[in-house]
């Protein structure tokens, strides 16, 4: 299974093998251009994991993505703070969204993944094989 404990390893990977940026504008309905510049910063706090990324173009963006493993009634809220864009996402909540499929973007989808014990199958919903291979691969 795909810990989130690995997540900044498979970041790394996939950065290695040229695949980072297809696979934040699709997890994360992006539109990073081919010649656009970003940086990935990983945090994890008591249990809540943070994915920043840092758009290095005209606008400087940034939008961070925690992933919290709670319940709500969305499965995620956005927030402004101090000009960065907070995606709060309530992995629960996706889980359960999958689970009756109601799958309104491929958040929901990833978050499935971390959690399932064939993410395999359910990452090729939205993701290249060549990318879910390096993504699941052992170190």
């Amino acid at each position: 299974m795909f810990e989130e404990d690995n997540f900044d390893r498979v970041l790394t990977r996939l950065k290695t093998k040229g695949y980072l940026k297809e696979f934040i504008n699709k997890t994360f309905n992006y539109k990073l251009g081919k010649n656009c510049k970003f940086d990935l910063h990983l945090q994890k706090i008591d249990g809540i994991i943070i994915l920043y990324i840092y758009e290095r173009n005209e606008k400087n963006q940034v939008n961070a993505y925690e992933f919290i493993d709670d319940d709500n009634d969305v499965y995620m809220e956005k927030a402004i703070y101090k000009g960065a864009i907070i995606n709060t996402i309530h992995m629960k909540k996706c889980i359960k969204m999958y689970e009756e499929n109601v799958i309104l973007d491929n958040i929901i989808i990833f978050v499935n993944a971390l959690k399932n014990n064939n993410p395999k199958k359910i990452l090729l919903e939205y993701l290249d094989k060549k990318i879910v291979d390096e993504i699941l691969k052992n170190d």
